[in-house]
Parts: structure tokens; C-alpha cells; sequence
């Protein structure tokens, strides 16, 4: 049986950004792309309990320090 992962501290998903900036999601996507492109974020996949999809992994971003 597959196994979810226990998500490091300072990772956060799409969703929980969108969230988080009052955002569309499309918006939110286009942030962390320019984000990504500019190397102020990382990214890595984690395998989380989705709603619709069970465990699967997911992209989590995480934000460098200046």
C-alpha cells in the first residue's frame, strides 16, 4: 500500500499559495512559474492524500531566503 509523505516545514502546494495570496489559480500558477524562472523558489514532489486522486505526488514549493 502506498505511503504519504510527511511534508518538510516551509512547503507549500499551489492550492495552499493560491490560498494563501487571494488568488486565481491560474495567477498563482503564473507567480510561481516567474518565481521558478527568477530562482526564488524550489520545487520538489511530495506524495499527499488528495481529495480526488488519493495519494499522489504533488509539486510543494519552497520559498529561498535572500
Amino acid at each position: 500500500m502506498a505511503k504519504s509523505d510527511n511534508v518538510p516545514e516551509g512547503w507549500f502546494t499551489r492550492e495552499e499559495c493560491q490560498k494563501e495570496w487571494n488568488v486565481s489559480q491560474s495567477r498563482a500558477a503564473h507567480l510561481l512559474r516567474i518565481a521558478l524562472e527568477n530562482k526564488m523558489v524550489e520545487t520538489r514532489k511530495f506524495s499527499i492524500i488528495t481529495p480526488r486522486r488519493g495519494i499522489f505526488p504533488t509539486a510543494h514549493y519552497r520559498f529561498k531566503k535572500s
